[in-house]
């Protein structure tokens, strides 16, 4: 069970790629209050993208991680 808080996705496009979205619910699962997806601008500040852990090898967790550094650093907007 995920200790995050979860995101119900309505009008949210990016929803299906969303770790926040598709996570398994725990009983006492918190969520957001609003749907965090800002339309205008078609980005999510709390998107967390699904991980296939068991493709996750050293060289490609550093990659994935450089990525986000890159986005943080870009300003964390999704594209």
């Amino acid at each position: 069970m995920p200790d995050i808080s979860k995101c119900k996705g309505e009008d949210c496009p990016l929803k299906e790629t969303c770790y926040r979205f598709t996570a398994e619910s725990s009983d006492y699962q918190s969520y957001f209050m609003e749907i965090p997806y800002d339309a205008t601008t078609n980005s999510c500040d709390y998107h967390m993208a699904i991980w296939n852990k068991k493709s996750m090898t050293p060289e490609n967790h550093v990659e994935a991680l450089s990525e986000i550094i890159k986005h943080i650093a870009e300003g964390g907007q999704d594209e």
